[in-house]
This record gives C-alpha cells, structure tokens and sequence, in this order.
C-alpha cells in the first residue's frame, strides 16, 4: 500500500511539473504576430538603404488558412525626421519551431529567433539573413 501511495504521490508530482510548463505553440505565436485580419507592428528590422543608412520597419502579418503561417508587407521609413518612406516588400511568413522565417519577394529571407510582440512593437532576434 505505501509503494502504492508513493506512485500517485510521483504522478500528481508529475502532473503539476506540466501543467506549470508553459510553452507558446506556433499558433499562438502566429496569432500574436497577425490577429484575426492582419495586425501592423513598429519595429527595427536591420534594415538599411544604399548608403548604409538605418531604417524603421511597419510590418504587417497577415494569416492564411492556419494562423502560423501567411503574407505579409514591410514598409520602409528612415529614422531621422523628417521620417521619409523609403520602400515597400511584401513577403511570405511561416513559424516552425518558435522560429519566425521570412521570405521577401526580392529573393532575401530572415530567421527571426523569439518573435513576440509588446504593445506596437515587434521584437526577435535576427538569427540569420539568406540571399
């Protein structure tokens, strides 16, 4: 009987440990990143024009039939006033494995580590640029 007592003891143990275990599927982290019709998100991207001159980034996430993969666009400002557009992208976006990949019209594609959002702002680490 105590062996018995021990084993559920061990189960509930085991139970709890998981249901304390929180991690963001790629869903969720898609439906944070475009909501129910698209969500538009401030951020800095990385990029730059010809002359090495840093830009802002407007991204739009837009679902497709499952909310971890879809279009999207990134609009292009610089970051000194007065704030001039620059350039538009439209691009192709999917999560795996709480990675977010981009894939640009223009051939380029980003992996963007940790994607997560807070308030307007877009935030991820630039894992890798592909040409």
């Amino acid at each position: 009987m105590r062996t018995w007592k021990n084993y559920l003891c061990m189960l509930a143990a085991l139970v709890v440990t998981l249901g304390f275990t929180s991690c963001e599927s790629d869903e969720d982290i898609g439906f944070d990143l475009s909501g129910l019709y698209g969500v538009t998100w401030f951020g800095d991207m990385g990029a730059g024009d010809s002359w090495g001159e840093p830009l802002d980034s407007y991204i739009t996430f837009t679902s497709g039939s499952r909310p971890d993969h879809g279009v999207g666009t990134e609009d292009l400002y610089y970051t000194i006033p007065p704030f001039e557009y620059y350039d538009t992208y439209k691009f192709d976006w999917f999560i795996e494995n709480g990675r977010l990949y981009i894939d640009y019209d223009t051939g380029e594609s980003i992996i963007i580590d940790y994607p997560h959002v807070n308030g307007n702002y877009f935030y991820g680490g630039i894992f890798s640029k592909c040409l």
